[in-house]
């Protein structure tokens, strides 16, 4: 966290010197930057239709944080908006949903939602290699 402080019309160095010093001691006493979440950390696991893989993480596209008073860093609220099910095919990237956070009812920062991976849509091939992989597993 970096602070500046700008004291205009000081009538000398010292003054000004001191007023800055109290104005910074006051921002670093006050607040703090707070890492609301990370780039590519896994929000959540979602479930995909008709995919030749059943479900796909989900992963903040950016960092976010926040510079926000010490006091009211506990009120921070997250709203994920994302689907309870995708539809395949999905690719690497597809913005799939949005992160929001906020505090006090005001938004403080937000990210959208990635796939972290490809997802082909399944076809009759892959259906038939599925239900014979399924059946085989079952034999055993």
């Amino acid at each position: 966290m970096s602070l500046i402080a700008v004291v205009m019309k000081a009538p000398n160095s010292a003054t000004r010197f001191r007023c800055a010093s109290s104005l910074l001691d006051f921002g670093f006493v006050n607040f703090s930057y707070k890492k609301l979440i990370n780039k590519n950390d896994i929000v959540k696991n979602v479930n995909v239709n008709k995919g030749v893989i059943s479900n796909v993480n989900v992963i903040a596209e950016n960092d976010v944080g926040a510079l926000i008073s010490k006091r009211n860093d506990i009120n921070i609220e997250q709203k994920i908006e994302l689907p309870d099910l995708l539809s395949a095919p999905i690719k690497k990237g597809d913005v799939v949903g949005k992160i929001t956070y906020t505090l006090s009812d005001e938004i403080i920062g937000e990210t959208n939602l990635l796939a972290d991976r490809d997802i082909d849509k399944i076809g009759f091939l892959s259906m038939e290699g599925f239900v014979l992989n399924k059946w085989f597993s079952l034999l055993r």
